[in-house]
């Protein structure tokens, strides 16, 4: 019985999730045609996979991973800072935000699919470096938390509170940023 619920409910996740989905990738497609609506998609999701994510992992380190990470110390358990889950979105993050950085400074690219992504690198590079600054704070971050604290703790944690410092002024500037815009 408990088998067949969790079934149910895995399927009904899922099923949520693709009309989710499939009802932003409609409407964007019938509002404008088949073309510009895969465009605009993409983008959104690129868009959102270069910014989201890093500020969504900021704040995750910020207000669960690094308090998880200090209540374990002081009461004497074993635990990592770094997980694998803040180190493979960040990287992602940084790998795009690097790949537009590129595109925008080293091509002439006149696609108009990938102008918008183009434009958040031209339009205001201050903000661009400041997601940038925090994605790589983040894969620094997990980095450390995987390979220092594990063999070194002092050390892991002498180099961890002030990358969470960075991370934490890092995060209030690209908010700011967001909010002025």
């Amino acid at each position: 019985m408990r088998r067949t619920l969790g079934v149910i409910q895995d399927s009904a996740k899922d099923i949520a999730f693709v009309i989710l989905m499939w009802g932003s990738l409609s409407t964007a497609l019938v509002d404008m045609g088949f073309e510009r609506g895969v465009i605009y998609v993409i983008n959104f999701v690129v868009m959102c996979v270069m910014i989201c994510v890093p500020v969504f992992l900021a704040i995750a380190v910020l207000f669960i991973d690094f308090p998880v990470f200090l209540y374990a110390r002081f009461v004497g358990k074993d635990s990592s800072p770094g997980s694998r889950e803040i180190l493979l979105g960040s990287l992602v993050a940084l790998i795009s935000l690097v790949a537009v950085g590129l595109v925008a400074n080293y091509s002439d690219v006149r696609v108009e699919a990938i102008r918008p992504i183009l434009h958040f690198y031209s339009e205001d590079p201050r903000g661009y470096r400041y997601v940038l600054l925090l994605s790589g704070l983040n894969v620094l971050y997990a980095l450390f938390g995987m390979l220092v604290y594990l063999r070194k703790r002092r050390l892991g944690l002498l180099i961890l509170l002030p990358l969470v410092l960075l991370i934490a002024y890092t995060l209030l500037k690209t908010l700011i940023w967001v909010h002025s815009h």
